[in-house]
């Protein structure tokens, strides 16, 4: 992985190499720049190896998916919060096949096929998730130190 970081120090780009594993090269991004308080991502790219999953909001549940062949990573994006204080990285992203076929999901992970162009921008307040009981799910809470929501 090699980290690209802009002169203002308000953005990074990651080009990661065949065979790097996205999450892994998230958080050795994160581990050398802990600093950084939340972020947003976005990437493109090639992969070997997708595994991405849905939520199902009736059952509550994630079912998982993984796809092993040449795949396009048309667009990636996310974002880095933290959930009981560890960092999370909550990423979306959409694909295509050698068929010209689209997919998509929640990626839990990504083995990179020729290169990835990620890209982070840092949001300077720190964003925490928790439990949202209405919708099941883990989402971005106000925060009761950090800034405030507009509404």
């Amino acid at each position: 992985m090699t980290i690209y970081e802009d002169a203002q120090k308000s953005s990074y780009i990651l080009i990661l190499e065949k065979n790097e594993n996205l999450i892994a090269s998230l958080n050795s991004f994160f581990s050398k720049y802990p600093q950084v308080s939340s972020l947003w991502l976005n990437g493109i790219g090639g992969a070997s190896k997708v595994e991405i999953s849905f939520f199902d909001p009736e059952n509550q549940e994630y079912t998982n998916k993984t796809f092993e062949e040449d795949i396009e990573i048309l667009s990636l994006q996310g974002n880095l919060s933290f959930k009981d204080g560890n960092p999370h990285w909550h990423i979306h992203g959409v694909f295509s096949n050698k068929k010209y076929e689209v997919f998509g999901g929640h990626v839990q992970n990504i083995s990179i096929g020729l290169t990835g162009e990620i890209f982070l921008t840092p949001f300077s307040q720190k964003l925490s998730r928790s439990l949202d009981k209405k919708t099941g799910v883990q989402t971005i809470q106000k925060s009761h130190h950090d800034g405030h929501a507009l509404q």
